[in-house]
């Protein structure tokens, strides 16, 4: 596999694949942060939640918990119709 920041840029150049196979996280980190927007702020917000919730009492946040939070497609950006080769 090719190194992270060349991934990078071949996500960058005006001919792009049009789909992606990811074989390890960081690939998919790499990924996904061109097309999806990070809920940054959220994510922020959640952590620090449940962090003071932690503090107050020890068993309030289960190791394993999930939180979805959505992070929308960067419209235009990454998505569209595919090339018709």
């Amino acid at each position: 596999m090719a190194p992270l920041s060349s991934l990078a840029a071949i996500l960058q150049q005006p001919l792009r694949p049009t789909a992606l196979i990811a074989y390890n996280h960081m690939a998919y980190d790499t990924i996904m942060e061109t097309a999806v927007k990070l809920p940054e702020g959220e994510m922020a917000t959640l952590g620090v939640e449940l962090l003071l919730k932690r503090v107050a009492r020890m068993d309030a946040a289960a190791v394993g918990t999930q939180h979805m939070i959505p992070g929308p497609l960067k419209i235009g950006s990454t998505t569209g119709p595919a090339p018709a080769d």
